[in-house]
C-alpha cells in the first residue's frame, strides 16, 4: 500500500463490515476468544439499529467482564502491551492504547496494511507468546475477527481518546484512571487534575457519544 492510498480514503469489506481508511486514523479492539460469546452477539445484533449501536453494545457487554480475562495478569498484558508499543512505526503510528481485562483498544494513523491485518499479526504474535508464560491457556487465546472503526473527524478522535483513557473507570477496574499500569494515559502531555476535573464534568453523558 503506497503513502498516498493510505492519506485518501480507503474503503473495503470484510463480510458485512464496511471499513475505511481516513486522515484521522483507526481503532481496533482486539477480543479474547471468550469474551463475547456468539450467540450473546448474534442477540445484540439483532436489537442495534446501527452499525454504531451495535458496537456500543458491544462495548458495554465487554465491560462487564465475561470470560476468562487472563489480561488481567501482569505478564500477559505486558505481552500485548509490549507488542502494540513494537508496533508503533512499524506498521502504524500509535496515538492511544488500553489493555482492559478482556480485551485491548488501539488507536493509530497511518496504518501500514489494513485494519484486520495488523489487528491479525498482533493477535498471533501474542497468542504464542501468551500460551508460554501461562501454563492454563490454550489456543485458541484471541476471537477470531476484528472489531475496528474508522475515526470520522476531530470530535470522534477526542472521544476516542477519552474513551480509551477512561475505559478502566466506566468498567468500574479503577476510580483514577492513572492506577491502571497498561494505558497509553501514563504519557499523556495533559495535567491530570486538569483531565480529572474534564471527567467529572462530563462522565454522565461521555459514553453517550460513541467510541
Amino acid at each position: 500500500m503506497t503513502n498516498t492510498e493510505i492519506n485518501t480514503e480507503i474503503k473495503y469489506s470484510r463480510g458485512y463490515l464496511p471499513h475505511i481508511h481516513t486522515e484521522h486514523g483507526q481503532t481496533i479492539t482486539l477480543r479474547l476468544h471468550d469474551s463475547l460469546p456468539v450467540a450473546s452477539f448474534k442477540r445484540m445484533e439483532a436489537t442495534a439499529d446501527s452499525p454504531e449501536e451495535r458496537h456500543k453494545i458491544v462495548a458495554r457487554f465487554l465491560d462487564e467482564g465475561r470470560g476468562s480475562c487472563i489480561l488481567e495478569r501482569p505478564e500477559v498484558a505486558a505481552i500485548v502491551r509490549d507488542s502494540i508499543l513494537w508496533c508503533d512505526g512499524r506498521k502504524y503510528d500509535l496515538k492511544d492504547w488500553v489493555v482492559m481485562p478482556n480485551h485491548a483498544h488501539v488507536s493509530y494513523r497511518n496504518g501500514r496494511k489494513i485494519p484486520t491485518r495488523v489487528a491479525g499479526e498482533i493477535k498471533s504474535f501474542t497468542a504464542k507468546e501468551i500460551i508460554k508464560v501461562s501454563e492454563d491457556v490454550e489456543a485458541p487465546v484471541w476471537m477470531p475477527g476484528t472489531f475496528d472503526r474508522y475515526i470520522r473527524d476531530e470530535v470522534h478522535d477526542f472521544n476516542v481518546q477519552r474513551y480509551i483513557w477512561f475505559n478502566p473507570v466506566r468498567a468500574g477496574l479503577v476510580e483514577d484512571p492513572w492506577d491502571w499500569e497498561f494505558s497509553s494515559i501514563h504519557d499523556s502531555p495533559f495535567d491530570k487534575e486538569e483531565l480529572r476535573r474534564w471527567f467529572e464534568q462530563n462522565k454522565d453523558g461521555f459514553w453517550d457519544n460513541g467510541f
